[in-house]
């Protein structure tokens, strides 16, 4: 019976050890250049503007076995990069200084 009451002295929110979890999300998208146009990648930290790689991805096993041959072009992205679609590299600087210059 003491041992009843001593749990009735304590709050319910002591009981429950809660967890704190940290998740982690990153952002999913899409980016699709322009006909005619070239993905580039800018690299923030060495200021480097390179042409991205892609990596092929054949799309589903049935449409290859119907005799259709689809592979899709998946970016490989990386962390701390900046990609932009455009004509040429010359092109490329020019628009990465006018979206992310400072004022």
């Amino acid at each position: 019976m003491i041992e009843k009451a001593e749990k009735d002295l304590i709050p319910a929110s002591e009981n429950v050890a809660k967890k704190e979890q940290t998740k982690e999300y990153k952002k999913a998208t899409t980016i699709k250049p322009h006909k005619g146009h070239t993905l580039y990648e800018y690299n923030v930290e060495t200021k480097e503007l390179v042409e991205a790689t892609y990596t092929k991805t054949d799309v589903s096993y049935i449409d290859i076995q119907k005799g259709k041959n689809i592979a899709r072009r998946r970016v490989d992205m990386k962390g701390g990069c900046v990609y932009v679609s455009a004509l040429n590299k010359k092109n490329a600087v020019k628009k990465l200084l006018k979206s992310y210059a400072t004022k």
